[in-house]
């Protein structure tokens, strides 16, 4: 699930509502982060993506990798689940 901080922004529109012609679904986040028993968090934005051994859980630091996105999305303001 992908969720942002500025569901006007037109950019975003653009990019995953269909050009603007589909659906944006408010949520209460503050319901949903209580119910919802999962990591969650805003994206981390990155000019290069870590390294990440997939051997050993310790080996980047306890950090949830899918969390990073590359630096040119961050105007996404992007949380995830």
């Amino acid at each position: 699930m992908r969720l942002i901080e500025d569901a006007l922004n037109n950019v975003i529109c653009a990019h995953y509502v269909a050009n603007s012609t589909g659906i944006c679904i408010g949520f209460d986040t503050v319901e949903v982060f209580r119910n919802i028993q999962c990591s969650m968090g805003p994206a981390k934005y990155v000019d290069r993506f870590p390294i990440q051994s997939f051997l050993s859980e310790a080996s980047f630091g306890g950090v949830d990798t899918s969390f990073y996105k590359a630096m040119k999305w961050s105007y996404e303001k992007e949380f995830r689940l």
